[in-house]
């Protein structure tokens, strides 16, 4: 009889790095294990179809008001713990953040045996107000110690988060997915920037728009391709796009893009993320042999052999001269050199081993 998983979303089931590990682990060992979701918003997107295959899509819609967030404890703890009393879980596995802490009650209340916290971001609560620093510092307290494993996609991310022992599980690619040899450049009068992620302050696509306006100086025929979603942060990257006059040279693609494809006509990647819990597209990209320009934000864990770091304190015009020496400098596109440890078969037989 298969064992049964309750996989926790630190949202919906959205095309985002969290939601690709979720689906790496349900995928690969759905023949041992049933994968239900427990998700927060009501809506389908991007994931919901496949992991029906998998199992049921439980959900708990939480309001997104600022009084919700101080209110929703007892919701999730009660919607939680019914699920996990009724279907009887052998795991439950949370990427909810500091959440984790009230689901990983309701597990500890139902009973259930192996109780994994997965941390996939850097969190601080240092700047919160004093309630929600109260709130997050009890969840953070539930999460370390009613929970029986630990993990974290890198060791800033786990530091944020964990007060007790916890292991390093850096999020893993598919790498039988990136065949290098598929790459199609554009020629080599054309620069062909891209950027995956969330059109957010935390991303700071900003950055990359003020970056590429200097880089156009010296190589005119730059291009940059956006993929990601999101509203009123997007408002400001059009806003900075016209004020340099580059409409022409900019592409907005939508989250659901098929990215590998994206990849094998891009020449660079400019990943100037505040922080980053690891940088899953970073991995995505050198393994198509896309050279990576990462901030100082981001862990060392997602160098994989093809990324540089910088630091955004410099600005954007000494990221522009150091790119654009990289660029003047010349290489083959070739495949990270680090680029297996990152393989899928070694992840997925740690978190197997973790469920038992």
């Amino acid at each position: 009889m298969k064992k049964r998983v309750l996989m926790i979303s630190c949202n919906g089931l959205g095309n985002g790095g969290v939601q690709h590990v979720m689906m790496h682990i349900a995928r690969n060992l759905s023949e041992e294990y049933i994968f239900d979701m427990l998700i927060f918003p009501d809506n389908r997107i991007y994931f919901d179809e496949e992991a029906e295959k998998y199992g049921t899509i439980f959900r708990i819609p939480l309001k997104k008001t600022r009084i919700d967030y101080y209110i929703r404890f007892f919701r999730i703890l009660s919607g939680t713990y019914k699920i996990l009393k009724r279907e009887k879980y052998d795991v439950i596995h949370c990427n909810n953040n500091y959440e984790s802490g009230i689901c990983i009650l309701a597990a500890y209340l139902a009973g259930v045996k192996v109780r994994l916290v997965h941390s996939h971001v850097i969190l601080n609560i240092k700047e919160e107000n004093p309630i929600r620093k109260i709130i997050t510092g009890t969840y953070k307290f539930l999460l370390n110690h009613l929970s029986t494993h630990r993990i974290a996609c890198s060791k800033a991310s786990g530091d944020s988060i964990y007060t007790k022992d916890f292991e390093v599980l850096v999020n893993p690619i598919d790498l039988t997915r990136f065949d290098i040899s598929k790459r199609r450049p554009k020629g080599k009068e054309k620069i062909n920037f891209i950027h995956i992620g969330r059109f957010c302050d935390l991303k700071n696509q900003l950055f990359i728009v003020d970056t590429i306006s200097k880089i156009k100086e010296s190589f005119p025929e730059t291009h940059l391709t956006l993929i990601g979603w999101g509203d009123e942060y997007l408002k400001c990257i059009i806003e900075a796009i016209k004020k340099y006059g580059m409409e022409d040279m900019v592409t907005f693609l939508p989250s659901d893009t098929d990215v590998l494809n994206a990849l094998k006509t891009s020449d660079y990647m400019i990943f100037p993320s505040l922080h980053e819990g690891l940088g899953i597209a970073l991995l995505e990209a050198q393994a198509m042999g896309v050279y990576c320009f990462a901030s100082t934000g981001v862990p060392t864990e997602a160098n994989a052999g093809l990324c540089d770091f910088l630091n955004l304190e410099d600005g954007h015009k000494v990221w522009a001269e150091h790119i654009i020496n990289r660029i003047k400098k010349g290489q083959s596109p070739h495949r990270a050199d680090r680029i297996d440890d990152y393989s899928l078969e070694t992840y997925i037989n740690k978190i197997k081993n973790i469920y038992g």
